[in-house]
């Protein structure tokens, strides 16, 4: 059986186990350490953050203890190479773990990234020692390294939110270069998981991590040959770390390059990522859709003059079937994002700046509604077009797609339920049950 660890909290146990289901532990544990005044006597709302304080202690404890747990195994292995093992945890290249112990490894950090979900605070003060695992030297098989690093670098990323400018500057300058490694070298979960850590760790004041990402972008901005990785990281920046490029590069690298040479870097790759979609190259055209879509989601503006040139028509029309399902997938998840609410601002600035940051971070939100909800709306026949496509992924995609679109209110219903109602005769069975599950949602809305 997969290694299991128990956590009380509140007065009840939780059991994680290897169920790759910790975004659910992580909602749990959530609710659990919440310590928020809701409405109530004073009794209750002491009793409540009481609670929340003991869960809060266990939650550490519990993090301390998967820690070691960790240590341990990684003694294990370096005693099978006869030599002692290490708190600071060496590289040991060749020794690799059972795999009983492989298990435990994956295990154990899959219960450590549900409590950094939930919990940052309780796995700040392990983070320096976890980030040599970012190696990917854990004595795993290949699959298993990638998920470990991606395991790590999540946990890292959530724990430098909470860290001081001064922790989380230390801990980059540690797990920069092998993070910018991971980049380098893995596939493309891991890439993504070790460059949110970068940025995270960026703004936390961390200089190595702003020049690690720097230095990415250049260098894959720079290639003449693009690959599938290369957008997978230009399209990662271009979302996460769009403000970082905009600056342009930081003041300690020298290093010429054509992304520095650029007037407006963002801008540049901006024009560079949406060129290389409009014409044919060695990477697919899934990787080059997914790095436009998530250059939309850092600069929601950028939407509209894509639908003014006609490239999101393409996209989402145009080419292989795998290609067209992505664009389709893709640009719902970007016209969610438009309608989330802004990030919050920091609690430690003045009134002053509070009250403007609110201010203009609702003045953004709305602009970047506005801008791919258009794009959407001038998209929309060519989202019908895909509803009777010959390829179930399309039809299934559009059917996505359609279903953001209702629930942002950018479509009469009336238009869309008919188109629904056709889809309930479809061949496929899984275009069946979303048209159902759509039509099901819309009647709850509007009996």
């Amino acid at each position: 059986p997969a290694y299991e660890t128990r956590l009380s909290l509140v007065g009840s146990e939780m059991c994680i186990r290897d169920s790759g289901n910790d975004g659910r532990v992580a909602e749990v544990l959530a609710a659990a350490l919440a310590a928020s005044r809701a409405a109530g006597s004073d009794a209750a709302n002491a009793k409540r953050e009481k609670r929340a304080a003991v869960a809060a202690a266990r939650a550490s404890d519990h993090a301390a203890k998967l820690v070691a747990r960790l240590l341990a195994l990684d003694a294990r292995r370096a005693e099978s190479l006869g030599a002692s093992g290490s708190p600071g945890k060496p590289p040991r290249r060749g020794a690799a773990l059972g795999a009983g112990d492989a298990r435990d490894v994956v295990d154990c950090l899959r219960a450590l990234r549900a409590l950094a979900r939930a919990a940052p605070g309780a796995v700040a003060g392990a983070a320096a020692t976890l980030a040599p695992y970012l190696r990917a030297d854990n004595g795993l098989e290949p699959r298993g390294e990638a998920e470990a690093v991606s395991l790590v670098a999540e946990i890292l990323a959530a724990a430098a939110a909470v860290m001081s400018r001064a922790d989380g500057a230390a801990l980059g300058r540690v797990a920069s270069p092998d993070l910018r490694a991971v980049v380098l070298s893995l596939g493309t979960t891991p890439t993504s998981a070790a460059l949110a850590c970068l940025v995270a760790l960026e703004r936390r004041g961390c200089r190595a991590a702003a020049k690690a990402l720097w230095r990415l972008a250049a260098s894959f901005f720079g290639a003449r040959r693009k690959t599938a990785r290369a957008f997978v990281v230009l399209g990662a920046l271009a979302e996460q770390w769009a403000d970082g490029l905009a600056k342009g590069p930081p003041a300690d690298v020298e290093e010429p390059s054509a992304l520095a040479a650029a007037k407006e870097p963002l801008r540049a790759l901006h024009r560079a990522l949406v060129a290389a979609l409009e014409h044919d190259g060695d990477a697919p055209r899934d990787a080059k859709i997914d790095a436009v879509c998530r250059a939309v989601s850092g600069r929601p503006p950028l939407a509209s003059a894509l639908a003014r040139r006609g490239v999101l028509d393409a996209m989402l029309g145009v080419g292989p079937a795998a290609a067209r399902a992505k664009a389709l997938g893709s640009w719902a998840r970007v016209l969610d994002g438009a309608c989330a609410a802004p990030d919050a601002p920091d609690a430690a600035a003045d009134a002053r700046a509070l009250i403007l940051a609110v201010e203009e971070g609702g003045d953004a939100a709305e602009d970047a509604f506005h801008a791919v909800a258009g794009a959407t709306q001038g998209a929309l026949p060519r989202v019908h077009a895909a509803l009777a496509d010959a390829d179930g992924a399309v039809r299934v995609a559009a059917l996505g797609l359609l279903g953001a679109v209702l629930r942002h209110g950018l479509c009469n219903p009336r238009d869309a339920v008919p188109r629904l109602l056709a889809c309930l005769g479809d061949a496929a069975p899984r275009v069946r049950d979303r048209a159902l599950q759509l039509l099901e949602l819309e009647d709850e809305r509007r009996p």
